[in-house]
């Protein structure tokens, strides 16, 4: 495995992860280990965003193997691994309007991030990613004009951003809900002004519910897109 970093860790959740505790810190530093497999992940988006779909699965088909091939990482950095060769594969699926198996795909990149968390609680920073998950999800059920389903996921993220519902749920039934992900930010202590402009959908309820109503707005008004409120 590449010993060499390639991600940019500039105030991501891995840059807080690891200076959460020394087993946070030993962490990040085993993840970069695996950049340029986590590198794959946004390669095969650019294809995928370009259109170029032949070229995407091939590369994904790619990204598999090297994800498989992380056997003897410890399963919280596999479950990490998976979370991005799943989004990134019901991206494809959606593209190709498999909107079914995009629809798994986007369940298993939730499971992941739990597994995560459940094998190492200092990675509660991921749970967050799981409201992209569920508005994914809205969107496929807006192109099937499942209606209900598609505002069902709405107000469900909608319950995520206001600390009502959980972001995801670990085995034994706890919750990672808005309050467990700010309580790891402020154990950080004073974060910089930097640090903190990075976090501020999580930090900060205006930008957060901002952002949500932007994607919400974005979601209804495409072109020939007709909204069926209920």
């Amino acid at each position: 495995m590449a010993q060499a970093a390639t991600l940019d860790t500039t105030y991501t959740w891995l840059h807080f992860v690891g200076m959460s505790c020394e087993e946070g810190r030993r962490w990040a530093e085993e993840y970069l280990r695996y950049s340029e497999v986590v590198d794959m992940n946004y390669e095969c988006l650019v294809l995928l965003k370009r259109r170029r779909f032949a070229e995407g699965a091939a590369h994904l088909r790619r990204f598999r193997e090297r994800v498989d091939g992380a056997g003897d990482a410890h399963p919280s950095i596999r479950a990490v691994l998976d979370r991005w060769y799943h989004a990134v594969d019901g991206y494809y699926w959606y593209c190709m309007e498999a909107y079914d198996t995009a629809e798994r795909a986007m369940i298993h990149a939730h499971d992941a991030v739990a597994t995560a968390i459940e094998h190492l609680p200092c990675l509660v920073p991921l749970a967050n990613h799981c409201h992209e998950f569920r508005l994914h999800r809205a969107r496929i059920a807006r192109n099937l004009h499942r209606w209900p389903e598609m505002w069902g996921h709405v107000a469900e993220v909608r319950g995520m951003f206001q600390g009502k519902r959980p972001f995801c749920e670990l085995s034994d039934g706890t919750g990672i809900g808005l309050g467990r992900v700010r309580d790891f930010y402020d154990s950080l202590g004073p974060l910089s002004e930097d640090e903190r402009a990075s976090v501020a959908y999580v930090l900060d309820e205006r930008t957060r519910m901002r952002e949500f109503d932007r994607f919400v707005h974005a979601m209804c008004r495409l072109p020939g897109f007709v909204i069926q409120y209920p």
